[in-house]
This record gives C-alpha cells, sequence and structure tokens, in this order.
C-alpha cells in the first residue's frame, strides 16, 4: 500500500512537470513547425510570446520543483536562509552513508 502510494505521488508530481512543458512548448511548435512552413505569417508580437513562453519554461521549472518537492524546497531554504551567514557545507561521501560537514568560515 504504502509504494502504491508513492508510485502515485511520483506520477502527479511528473505530471505536473509535464503539463507545464506542453503549455510553454506547444505555442511555439504548433508556430514555428506547422505555421511557418504553411506560409502563414504573424506579427512580431507572437514572435515573442512564443519564444517568452518558451524560455518561460525553464524559469518556472525551479519553482514548481520547490512547490512539490520537499527536500528541494528543504534545500532552497537553507540556501537562502544560511547563505547570509558564510555557512560551507562539505558533503562526505562513505561507502554506507553521506554525512554533511559543516564548516563556518
Amino acid at each position: 500500500m504504502q509504494l502504491r502510494r508513492r508510485e502515485i505521488r511520483a506520477t502527479w508530481r511528473m505530471f505536473v512537470v509535464y503539463v507545464a512543458f506542453v503549455v510553454c512548448f506547444l505555442p511555439w511548435a504548433i508556430f514555428v513547425l506547422s505555421l511557418l512552413p504553411a506560409g502563414v505569417y504573424f506579427s512580431k508580437d507572437i514572435y515573442f510570446l512564443t519564444g517568452y513562453l518558451l524560455n518561460l519554461n525553464s524559469a518556472i521549472n525551479p519553482i514548481i520543483y520547490c512547490i512539490i518537492y520537499p527536500k528541494i524546497r528543504h534545500g532552497y531554504r537553507r540556501l537562502l536562509c544560511y547563505g547570509s551567514r558564510n555557512e560551507t557545507e562539505v558533503v562526505m561521501v562513505t561507502s554506507k552513508t553521506i554525512k554533511a560537514v559543516t564548516a563556518w568560515q
């Protein structure tokens, strides 16, 4: 039961990322791959808007991941809150565990 719940949660998370990608990519793909070769031309604003949406996907991905993944949200919080204290984190990887060692500069 626990495994099924985790699979459903993972599927939902990837679906959200996929929908964001399709919403941002589809207008550009329709415009460039089908309308331009057919000889249909639009104003420069449409060019700008489709290019803007295409690049917007890269800008919203960190926000989406922060919202739906608690570990990434915690990492962002640590980065933004502790970064002002000059904290450096060194990750030590051993064969069995991963330890984080904090050193103050």
